[in-house]
C-alpha cells in the first residue's frame, strides 16, 4: 500500500507514523507541501480522455546546499525525506493522509509589485490542485470535508443536532450586542475564544490567544471590537476535561483534570504538558456515539475533540479540531494505544 503524507517538516506526528507503518510493511512517504514554489516544480497534465496526471520535481542536492549553508532546517530536511523515489506521482497513492498542507507564498524573487498577484495565483491553483488529485485514495482528511470542519459554527450546530450539549453562544463585532451578552451572564462568567490560535514574542516572552475568562472591563474601545469577529461562550462549569482522539473506528478518551492546576482552570492548555493531570477514561457509548454523529456529518474520519464533564455529569461539546495533536498524550500515558 502507497501512503503518502503531506505535511510540514517540522511535524513530529508525520514522522512518527511513518515509522510506524513501515514498520507494518506499508510505503510511507512524506511530501512536504511547504517546498512549492520556491523549491519544488509541479506539473499537472491534461487531455481529452485522459485522467489528469500530476508529476512533482525537487533539485534535492541544491536545496540541501543551499540550507547547510543558511542552517536552514526545513531545506535539510526537504533534502532528507521530500520526493523520493515514487513521491512524485501522487495520483496513485492509495491513501494521502493531509496531515499539515501548508497555503504556498510567493518566493523572494517576486517583487512587491507582483506579490498580491502571486499570492493570488497560489492560492488559486492550492485549493484547484488538492481538490483534484488523487480522486480514488482514501484521504485523512477528505480535502473538502477538511476545510468544511473548520467551521466552529457549523460544528456547534452538528453537535447540537447529535444530541450534544453546547455552550451558549454569541460570535459577534456588535458591540452592542457582545455587552447585552456579557450582561445575560453574568453570574455564570464568559469566555472569548479565537477562530484560531494567534502567538507573538513581547519582553522576552511568548503570548498566545487561547480562551480566556471576559468581561465588560475587559472590552476595548467599540472600534477595536468591531475590527474582528469575536467568539463568547456562556463558561461552563467544570468537574474535569476529556479529549477524545477519533481514527475512523477507534476511539480513544482521556480524562484532564484541569481543575486541579492552578493554572487550567479556564484552558487546559496553559498548563505544562509534563503537569499535565491525565488518566485514561472510557466515555459512555452514548456519547461516543453522539460524537462520531458529528464526525460523520462534517464527513471527516480524523479528529480530536475537546469536552467538558460538568459537576452534574452533563457531557459538554465545545469543538474538533479535524487535524490535532495526539503524541502528547502517549508521551504521558505509554500504555494508551494511539501510534
Amino acid at each position: 500500500m502507497k501512503i503518502v503524507i503531506a505535511t510540514i517538516a517540522e511535524d513530529v506526528h508525520a514522522r512518527a507514523v511513518r515509522r510506524g507503518l513501515e514498520r507494518l510493511g506499508h510505503e510511507a512517504l512524506l511530501f512536504y507541501t511547504s517546498a512549492y514554489p520556491d523549491h519544488l516544480c509541479q506539473t499537472i497534465a491534461l487531455g481529452p480522455g485522459e485522467d489528469p496526471s500530476w508529476h512533482m520535481r525537487l533539485k534535492v542536492e541544491e536545496r540541501a546546499a543551499e540550507g547547510e549553508r543558511r542552517g536552514d532546517e526545513e531545506a535539510r530536511a526537504l533534502a532528507e525525506y521530500a520526493l523520493e523515489e515514487g513521491a512524485a506521482e501522487l495520483g496513485d497513492a492509495d491513501v494521502i493522509w493531509a496531515r499539515r498542507i501548508r497555503m504556498p507564498q510567493p518566493p523572494p524573487v517576486v517583487s512587491k509589485e507582483d506579490h498580491a498577484f502571486a499570492a493570488r495565483e497560489l492560492r488559486f491553483f492550492h485549493n484547484a490542485l488538492w481538490h483534484a488529485v488523487a480522486p480514488d485514495a482514501f484521504w485523512v482528511n477528505p480535502f473538502a470535508a477538511a476545510r468544511r470542519a473548520d467551521s466552529k459554527l457549523l460544528q456547534l450546530r452538528l453537535a447540537r443536532a447529535a444530541g450534544l450539549t453546547i455552550p451558549e453562544t454569541l460570535v459577534s463585532n456588535d458591540p452592542g450586542e457582545i455587552r447585552a451578552f456579557l450582561q445575560a451572564h453574568r453570574e455564570t462568567g464568559v469566555v472569548y475564544k479565537p477562530f484560531a490560535v494567534n502567538s507573538w514574542e513581547e519582553d522576552g516572552g511568548m503570548l498566545a490567544t487561547l480562551t480566556s475568562t471576559v468581561s465588560e472591563k475587559d472590552l476595548p474601545d467599540d472600534e477595536v471590537l468591531r475590527a474582528t469577529p469575536n467568539i463568547l461562550q456562556r463558561r461552563v462549569p467544570k468537574a474535569y476535561e476529556v479529549r477524545l482522539t477519533i481514527m475512523g473506528a477507534h476511539a480513544v478518551a482521556v480524562r484532564i483534570d484541569s481543575q486541579n492546576h492552578p493554572s487550567g482552570a479556564v484552558d487546559w492548555r496553559n498548563i505544562f504538558p509534563e503537569e499535565l493531570p491525565l488518566s485514561p477514561l472510557t466515555l459512555p457509548e452514548d456519547v461516543v456515539a453522539r460524537c462520531r454523529a458529528v464526525m460523520k456529518a462534517l464527513g471527516i474520519v480524523f479528529g480530536c475533540m475537546d469536552l467538558i464533564v460538568t459537576p452534574g455529569g452533563e457531557v459538554v461539546f465545545l469543538e474538533v479540531n479535524e487535524m490535532g495533536q495526539w503524541l502528547w498524550i502517549e508521551f504521558r500515558l505509554p500504555d494508551v494505544p494511539l501510534l
